[in-house]
């Protein structure tokens, strides 16, 4: 989360990276979403005998299809040619990243709102918390398009270097919260620039 804007019109907002991974450890995420929508489909298929459609799809249906391999590729194209509540759901996070897309805040936020209702009115239980979970954050998220060009997220990028290094050389020991502190701000204290930005 970062924020812009002068302290009377500070406004926060999530970054995309920030945001796609997690919100926080109880929200929920596309990602198990769609897992549990295929593991109950697969629950279904034992409990009625029916052969399991999903056989060796799990990847195929969590993973980006940037970064499938070949054989889930072709495992993803085959499971998309059936009407699955698993290949549904997967489909409403692809066309998500759609969101990510658009330069003007109203079309973001048309999308945004009519993408929660389809998901909604979906019969696809485990998806629908995070459509709501989308709409409980709407703000800041929309906030994101606003702020685009007009912030860059690399001091806190650096900082984050940082505080990964400072952890590494202490080899994991680090016994009190005001060394670790230390050990990041100490090194910038000189760096008035880094504290402007």
């Amino acid at each position: 989360m970062l924020s812009f804007g002068d302290e009377h019109t500070e406004k926060l907002y999530l970054t995309r990276c920030f945001f796609l991974p997690t919100l926080s450890r109880q929200e929920p995420k596309f990602g198990e979403a769609i897992d549990q929508v295929r593991r109950l489909e697969i629950a279904k298929f034992k409990a009625t005998g029916q052969e399991n459609l999903l056989a060796n799809g799990r990847w195929a249906v969590l993973k980006r299809p940037e970064n499938l391999t070949e054989k889930q590729t072709v495992r993803l194209s085959e499971l998309l040619k059936l009407n699955l509540a698993t290949v549904r759901a997967y489909l409403l996070r692809e066309d998500f990243q759609r969101f990510w897309t658009f330069t003007h805040v109203k079309v973001a936020e048309y999308f945004l709102h009519t993408w929660c209702n389809r998901t909604m009115r979906s019969r696809i239980e485990p998806m629908k918390p995070v459509a709501k979970m989308l709409r409980r954050h709407k703000e800041l998220i929309l906030h994101w398009f606003a702020a685009e060009g007009q912030l860059s997220s690399g001091a806190v990028e650096g900082l984050n270097l940082k505080a990964k290094l400072t952890m590494r050389k202490a080899y994991a020991d680090i016994r009190h919260f005001s060394k670790f502190f230390q050990g990041i701000f100490i090194p910038l204290q000189h760096r008035d620039d880094f504290f402007e930005r």
